[in-house]
């Protein structure tokens, strides 16, 4: 887990920078990112079976419910949520937001 991490939070800084830097030479482009919770994708379901196959779960169907459990508002996301807060961060309604990182997990990274 600590490469995933590491990465996310590259990830955070670098849009943090691009934002900055975009702003500075006046491109007018805005930088966001969202970090999304567990999400039954290719990846998501992959991550799952990957915590089964080390023993940290019995299934990945026990690994989904695991972080179910942990997650404030109950279930996985959704293909949709991703999409929604990718939606809202391009338009209009978020014109004056760059360099956020938007955490689109339920609650669980509270």
């Amino acid at each position: 887990m600590s490469l995933y991490s590491a990465t996310k939070s590259a990830i955070d800084r670098l849009s943090r920078v691009a934002a900055a830097e975009s702003g500075k030479l006046g491109y007018g482009v805005r930088v966001n990112t969202i970090f999304p919770g567990l999400t039954p994708t290719t990846m998501g379901n992959q991550l799952a079976a990957d915590c089964a196959e080390i023993g940290l779960f019995d299934s990945p169907q026990a690994a989904a419910e695991a972080v179910v459990g942990l997650t404030p508002q109950g279930r996985l996301g959704q293909v949709d949520d991703m999409a929604d807060a990718v939606v809202f961060l391009s338009s209009d309604a978020a014109k004056y937001i760059t360099g956020a990182g938007l955490s689109v997990d339920g609650g669980m990274g509270m």
